[in-house]
């Protein structure tokens, strides 16, 4: 890109903050910086004025950088300035590509020094949760396979994570590597310099990371003073477009892609990652041997629903699933929904059930233990997912390994684990009257819930060895490792 172009920053959040900071750092050039927020027209992001979105009908040959974090309102706003500012998309540099920009034209020799890195006399693997290992899928597995590579001893393994207060496993004590960095300074300079100089202590090290974060930045800038000595393994879980092509402006970060399901694979492929730089994983979660556990086959008595994640509108959709519930009472099922978890939508699904009076037909348990999901799940007949887009839902597969029915959104991936019809439902991303109609199926048909919980549980029993899934990354690490010695 031209350097001397002035670029105006559509969005006066966190991540315009840093880049501003990283611009002027560079003496990079900033044409305005623009937000749809009235109430921020006028004030100052680091000596630049947030102005109206309409200055943009007089700048639309101008190059413009979407600092949105919402996949929803990063679509809406291109949308939005193509019809209303005639903006080219082609006039659009993405945010990854000018974070990528920007450290290119820092002096990294000011954030940490190379020569006083001290070599181990072993490879370091290391997985990046550095935002923290709270509740979630990612956190599960990478404490999971962390423990796994503890355990076999093959490797040095470790963690990358922030100070937060977090339930870790008496295994892992001494295998977290605590890095001082804040999630709403993400690419900023001192999170960067926290980052490089932690992990420099490691080498030589592959990098295992899960998000399009900083850390995956750091094995490309470490890599550039190191070669060999560090090598990137980046996983995609997203599930959605967005996420896949942030991945492609970082493509020069990353040395091997491992994609949580077969459909991130095909379209990362199709944008041009070569075959063999691109596996698909199959995470494990615990399955026994044998489906012991009962149905509500009975008809007077209610069809066990069950919901395990956040509580929000975004992604998870919590509000479809509220109109949901208003289509089973309008088709009058006999059902009982509880939910774990919870989020910033909580309040306004409490006060949903207060107002329709559904006390005694949707609860609300709040986060449960880790150690209670299988019990959750096994006392339910149906897992419900909403959401507008998943990677391969954790949740879900879990729900699945311990025989609940799957009646969820045709999101990325969920193909690789379910059959229509035959071990679950799959419904259009949106249609919640779909989704009520397949459970009103179920509550009718009762003589279902077996064996379609059977035929579920089978699907995952034959997926879930951690052993095998080892096996994997072993395979993984030593194809990246016969270059990093």
């Amino acid at each position: 890109m031209d350097t001397t172009e002035k670029i105006i920053l559509y969005g006066a959040g966190n991540r315009c903050r840093v880049l501003v900071d990283l611009m002027d750092s560079c003496d990079m050039p900033i044409g305005h910086i623009v937000d749809s927020n009235e109430k921020l027209w006028g004030s100052y992001i680091g000596g630049h004025i947030i102005e109206s979105p309409d200055l943009l009908s007089s700048n639309s040959d101008a190059r413009i950088c979407i600092t949105a974090t919402s996949f929803l309102a990063l679509a809406e706003i291109r949308k939005r300035i193509k019809l209303n500012y005639n903006v080219d998309d082609n006039r659009e540099i993405s945010y990854y590509n000018l974070i990528l920009n920007l450290y290119e034209k820092i002096d990294i020799g000011k954030l940490f020094q190379p020569e006083q890195v001290t070599y181990l006399n072993h490879v370091s693997v290391i997985f990046d949760c550095e935002f923290g290992l709270g509740l979630g899928g990612i956190e599960e597995w990478t404490k999971g396979i962390c423990k796994e590579f503890v355990k076999k001893g093959d490797f040095s393994s470790y963690i990358l994570t922030n100070y937060g207060d977090y339930d870790i496993p008496k295994e892992l004590t001494n295998h977290i590597i605590r890095v001082d960095v804040e999630r709403d300074n993400a690419f900023s300079l001192n999170n960067m310099k926290q980052i490089l100089n932690c992990i420099s202590r490691y080498l030589p090290c592959i990098l295992v990371t899960s998000q399009p974060d900083e850390v995956l930045l750091a094995g490309k800038i470490l890599s550039s003073f190191f070669g060999e000595q560090v090598k990137v393994v980046t996983g995609i879980r997203g599930g959605y477009p967005e996420i896949n092509k942030s991945y492609i402006d970082m493509e020069s970060c990353t040395d091997l892609y491992v994609c949580v399901n077969s459909a991130i694979r095909k379209d990362m492929i199709k944008q041009g990652i070569g075959q063999d730089r691109i596996f698909t994983m199959l995470c494990p979660v615990e399955c026994s041997e044998h489906l012991n556990r009962t149905y509500s086959t009975d008809p007077s008595f209610p069809v066990r629903i069950g919901y395990a994640g956040r509580l929000e509108i975004e992604e998870k959709r919590m509000d479809l699933l509220l109109k949901m519930i208003s289509e089973l009472e309008k088709m009058q099922v006999n059902y009982y929904l509880e939910l774990a978890g919870d989020g910033r939508y909580e309040k306004v699904m409490h006060n949903y059930i207060e107002q329709n009076n559904l006390h005694e037909k949707v609860k609300l348990l709040g986060r449960i233990n880790k150690n209670l999901i299988s019990k959750f799940w096994s006392g339910k007949d149906i897992c419900i997912n909403i959401s507008d887009h998943e990677g391969r839902s954790r949740s879900t597969v879990e729900a699945m390994a311990n025989g609940a029915i799957p009646v969820v959104t045709e999101t990325w991936g969920v193909h690789d684990d379910i059959t229509d019809g035959q071990n679950g439902y799959i419904f259009n991303v949106g249609d919640y009257k779909k989704a009520a109609e397949k459970i009103a199926l179920l509550a009718k048909e009762r003589a279902l819930l077996p064996e379609m919980g059977r035929l579920a549980h089978l699907e995952i029993r034959k997926k879930s060895s951690m052993e095998e899934h080892y096996h994997f990354w072993q395979n993984i690490i030593s194809i990246v490792r016969r270059s990093c010695t």
